[in-house]
């Protein structure tokens, strides 16, 4: 991806509109749908003035690789019922785009651009790539609830099949009373919140809260740290929306470091489209995969060697269904809080190309010890 924030609009836009003139019209929708015979000329002109230059090779098929910021401009005016559900905003977008335009003018003319021109432009990409990436994916980034993970481990060597249970059942158990004192000390109504513990199984729910933690009946170990065999305790947070528990103060209280965040979306994401568009747009393939009756039904891409991984898939539970978001780090950092710092936007945008792999593991230092 390019890092000029000019050069980023405008190819976003060039891939869009063909991509949405091409659906719509053929593949010669520049002669059926463009800006005329004149303009058709002009970019005949400038392939024939490539090729003689680059040695009779062609850098470009398409004649819209050639069109002008402002053709893009005009095009999406002309058509602007098809794009409208790219730019649901459409008035505010295309003024964006407009201003982005004038100041592609500026550049041209060899003239220079203040330092808040820049920084606008920078914020005018980021507009117009999370409403392309998001009419891609078919999904807002409306967020439904947070989703955070937890590892718990049991060392098992040389301890009996009753001391590893028993342990996993303190552990489990200490989760409960963390829970509980921290509603206490917020001076909430336990008997409003759900508390239910069944063999090695807990779940507790209320105030937009719902923890379950668990493990297997079985002694046997499921995990290796350290080259030490343990058995292993997975515990989920959900946290709603419009819950009104701080998770500042949740996670200061209970002194643990959760592993893995998901936001959970509102709407379902189209995991093809998205893998297709990541690939188009940043060269970028999964670092693993699943599919289901030959539709792609989840995607990760691995940074610093597979320690962060990114991903998107789709969740249905008992609360419904959507779009999910994910960042993982094997890494045990302490004072990991990316809630804090990391959006869902970043996510999505490391995928498509728009944040770079560099910006992403910046945002991960910037989260460490933000709670401290």
């Amino acid at each position: 991806m390019t890092h000029d924030p000019l050069e980023q609009i405008e190819k976003n836009l060039r891939v869009l509109v063909d991509d949405i003139l091409t659906d719509k019209f053929g593949p010669l929708w520049t002669e059926v749908a463009g800006l005329g015979p004149d303009w058709i000329k002009k970019m005949q002109e400038k392939t024939i003035a490539d090729k003689t230059a680059q040695g009779n090779t062609i850098l470009y098929e398409k004649l819209i690789s050639y069109a002008e910021f402002g053709d893009l401009t005009k095009l999406l005016q002309l058509h602007q019922i098809l794009f409208k559900p790219v730019f649901s905003k459409w008035e505010k977008y295309f003024t964006l785009i407009k201003i982005a335009e004038e100041l592609r003018n500026t550049v041209k003319h060899h003239r220079d651009i203040s330092p808040a021109q820049e920084k606008l432009l920078f914020g005018i990409a980021g507009e117009i790539d999370d409403a392309i990436n998001l009419w891609r994916i078919g999904a807002r980034l409306n967020i439904k609830r947070l989703v955070f993970g937890f590892s718990d481990y049991i060392p098992t060597q040389h301890k009996s099949d009753e001391e590893i249970l028993r342990e996993s059942e303190r552990s489990i158990l200490d989760w409960q009373k963390l829970f509980l004192n921290f509603f206490e000390a917020k001076g909430l109504d336990i008997s409003r919140i759900e508390n239910v513990y069944n063999s090695l199984n807990l779940k507790i729910k209320g105030y937009g809260l719902y923890l379950q933690t668990s493990t297997s009946s079985q002694p046997n170990p499921n995990s290796e740290i350290n080259g030490v065999e343990c058995k292993h305790i997975y515990t989920q947070l959900l946290r709603n929306e419009g819950s009104h528990i701080s998770l500042d103060e949740l996670f200061a209280f209970i002194k643990k470091q959760y592993w893995n965040i998901s936001y959970d979306l509102r709407d379902t994401i189209n995991i093809d489209a998205l893998k297709e568009w990541s690939s188009d747009s940043a060269g970028r393939e999964p670092s693993s995969s699943s599919r289901s009756n030959g539709v792609y039904t989840g995607i990760e891409y691995a940074l610093l060697h597979g320690k962060i991984r990114i991903g998107a898939t789709n969740y249905s539970d008992e609360e419904g269904h959507g779009g999910r978001l994910q960042i993982f780090n094997e890494q045990n950092s302490h004072g990991w809080f990316p809630h804090k710092i990391i959006t869902p936007q970043h996510l999505l945008g490391f995928i498509t190309g728009s944040v770079t792999p560099r910006s992403i593991q910046y945002l991960l230092l910037m989260s460490c010890n933000t709670n401290e």
